[in-house]
């Protein structure tokens, strides 16, 4: 799976997964999201 991928230099740098979406870093949206989906797959 790939999360995010480049420098991010259009959002200000930094690691994109840690970057702040709606108060919380958008890694944590995104396994919010897959955890149900991939938990029994795991």
């Amino acid at each position: 799976m790939i999360l995010a991928g480049g420098r991010a230099t259009r959002m200000g740098g930094g690691d994109k997964p840690l970057l702040p979406l709606g108060g919380r870093p958008m890694l944590a949206h995104v396994l919010d999201r897959l955890r149900p989906q991939a938990g029994p797959v795991a």
